[in-house]
């Protein structure tokens, strides 16, 4: 049996999700459970607006899958990776392999995989006026597509991954990183 709760760094408080039993081997899938729930648990630093999950498990026509693809209310998304133990160094390659995967679809082609059939469905999601927003948005959605937030979560972040993406985000690139642990 296993009590689940996040605590954000420099809190002093960790806030309780739910209380579950499982096994070594699924603490990925599980992680990944919780956060398909509540992916606001990941990206309230970046967001800080409400964040909807289009995808888990985004499928590329190169056979890769991402873990999860999320949008804020503004039109921003980001891939998520999820990594069981130590985050390998190639993990921030994979997510920039996504990114650019993601640049080349239409919106289109984005939306096909999720459960929104287009862009005015997912403004609805959040409750954004679709006649006074729509243009705005989708605006902001396709430049976000172009270059999306990258998320990598995992038990441990080694310093050579965040050296890396320190110098990434130099360059524009937004890399960001949730350590958990179990």
């Amino acid at each position: 049996m296993a009590l689940i709760g996040m605590k954000k760094k420099g809190a002093s408080k960790i806030d309780f999700l739910e209380e579950a039993s499982f096994e070594k081997d699924n603490k990925e899938d599980y992680l990944h459970k919780i956060l398909e729930e509540n992916p606001l648990l990941i990206v309230s630093e970046i967001f800080d607006t409400k964040v909807v999950l289009l995808k888990s498990k985004f499928s590329f026509s190169s056979g890769d899958e991402a873990d999860m693809v999320l949008c804020d209310a503004t039109g921003d998304l980001v891939i998520v990776e999820l990594k069981r133990g130590r985050a390998p160094r190639d993990s921030i390659a994979q997510l920039m392999d996504y990114a650019s995967q993601i640049s080349k679809m239409s919106i289109e082609e984005l939306l096909v995989q999720t459960r929104f059939r287009d862009i005015s469905e997912v403004m609805t999601e959040f409750g954004v006026d679709i006649n006074e927003n729509k243009e705005n948005f989708e605006e902001i959605f396709r430049k976000s597509m172009a270059s999306p937030g990258l998320m990598l979560v995992s038990y441990d972040i080694p310093d050579d991954i965040k050296r890396v993406a320190k110098c990434l985000r130099t360059k524009g690139i937004m890399i960001n990183f949730v350590e958990f642990d179990y």
